[in-house]
């Protein structure tokens, strides 16, 4: 994710496998702790030993498809993927090996499901209906005198936002009925009856991040959030800004310079990762905030940018032209 960059912020969810005869799992986090970027970002070191090496790969594999974090981003899906490969269980690389095998051990994300999406929204829907004591007062169901009560939820896919709708035990979207139901287990399992299919899954709320585990896979469904959104068509509206804590260590423009679209504008070092800010097109740095040695913290304001041809109007960029090497 993000070029392999660490990632950073609370673990909303952490289950790592139990140790075993053939299994070491060392960790000094537990769920609801902060990875910081003061400290080397690693969540868990897992080690496993078996008679041979594809018996031990076997093992490492099995542990990896146990692992389930919400929160920073990870790469267990990554190295369980490497673990798996042929090449690697024959013990027959080189050190081109991932690069060689990247579109196999770090392909590009597909689509959510639209299944998941529906599980990920019903178990929302069902989590808020979930009494937590026998006192009307208490409930969340929105029973109303003289109507039905329903809830609804709407999910952002891209620019698209589907509502979805449970009414009367049905679910609903935009305005169509699914065949889908399903009830919580417990505080993070719920499952699904999908289409007559039985779908086990963990569900964590993360912010609005719907994270669902199910099967070998993660899925990422984002509630949609007006107030977020508008928050984001704030910061799309008039600079570039710190997507992480850090120190800048290189300032490559002046105030008042013209660039092209790709510029290096200035680099933030954080995680032991180095950041190099990009133009991320054609336009003039019309301030420049922050010097080299520097501390600046996330969502900080670094460079003021105005697109060329954008006149009295700032377009503010988030730096999609982000570029990272390992120090």
């Amino acid at each position: 994710s993000n070029s392999f960059a660490p990632g950073f912020g609370e673990l909303a969810c952490l289950h790592l496998p139990g140790q075993e005869e053939y299994l070491r799992v060392d960790t000094g986090v537990v769920q609801g702790d902060e990875v910081t970027v003061n400290y080397d970002p690693m969540i868990a070191k897992i080690v496993a030993h078996a008679a041979d090496r594809g018996a031990a790969c076997d093992v490492l594999s099995d542990a990896l498809r146990d692992v389930r974090v919400a929160g920073p981003a990870t790469n267990e899906i990554f190295l369980r993927n490497i673990v798996d490969h042929p090449v690697f269980r024959a013990g027959a690389f080189g050190t081109g090996f991932i690069a060689e095998n990247l579109d196999v051990l770090a392909p590009v994300a597909n689509n959510t499901p639209g299944s998941i999406e529906a599980l990920a929204a019903l178990a929302e829907l069902k989590r808020a209906t979930r009494d937590t004591d026998a006192s009307p007062w208490s409930s969340p169901g929105g029973w109303r005198l003289g109507d039905s009560s329903s809830r609804r939820i709407n999910i952002r896919v891209g620019d698209e936002r589907r509502r979805y709708t449970l009414e009367g035990g049905t679910l609903s979207r935009d305005e169509k009925p699914l065949s889908i139901s399903g009830h919580w287990e417990d505080d993070a399992r719920f499952v699904a009856v999908i289409d007559g299919e039985t779908v086990p899954a963990f569900v964590v709320r993360h912010g609005n991040d719907i994270v669902v585990f199910a099967g070998d896979d993660r899925f990422v469904v984002r509630v949609d959030n007006p107030l977020a959104a508008r928050r984001k068509g704030a910061a799309d509206a008039g600079t570039l800004f710190a997507w992480m804590p850090g120190v800048v260590v290189a300032v490559h423009v002046e105030e008042g310079a013209d660039v092209a679209a790709g510029a290096p504008l200035l680099a933030v070092e954080a995680m032991k990762v180095e950041h190099t800010i990009r133009a991320p097109s054609e336009g003039r740095v019309m301030k420049v905030h922050f010097a080299v040695g520097e501390r600046v913290t996330e969502g900080e304001e670094l460079v003021s940018f105005e697109a060329a041809g954008a006149g009295d109007r700032t377009d503010k960029i988030r730096g999609d032209g982000l570029a990272t090497r390992r120090l």
